[in-house]
């Protein structure tokens, strides 16, 4: 079988879990986003800002973390479903980086598509087509 994989990124607080609950609740195999699992287990373990208090400890088990979850991604051989796009709209530049690479990679983009995204990102074209 072939299997995609797609990574969802943003910042905090910009939607991610929900919609990974979403394709959850849909039957889509998800793994959770692991700094958020790591970050809980600081806070329970007496570890309230877990990355500044303990830098190094944090690198190394979310590293170790990400690689479980990429192994374990691999032993998969079925998902429900066929992926119908892909969610880049999280604000901020890397979402924006993001849609551009899957709108050059003729990837389909789910809701807002990139042209309109850099439309609203460029200044001078965005006032152009207000002022119009």
């Amino acid at each position: 079988m072939n299997l995609k994989r797609i990574v969802i990124t943003g910042g905090p607080g910009t939607g991610k879990t929900a919609i990974i609950n979403k394709l959850k609740s849909k039957g889509y195999t998800c793994f959770d986003e692991y700094s958020r699992i790591l970050i809980r287990w600081g806070y329970e373990n007496g570890i309230k800002k877990f990355f500044l208090e303990k830098p190094n400890l944090f690198t190394s088990k979310i590293i170790d973390g990400r690689k479980k979850q990429y192994n374990d991604s691999r032993k998969i051989e079925k998902s429900k479903g066929n992926l119908l796009g892909v969610i880049a709209q999280f604000g901020g530049q890397t979402p924006i980086k993001l849609a551009k690479f899957l709108h050059k990679n003729s990837l389909p983009i789910l809701g807002t598509q990139y042209t309109s995204i850099d439309l609203a990102e460029d200044r001078d074209r965005f006032k152009a087509l207000l002022n119009h």
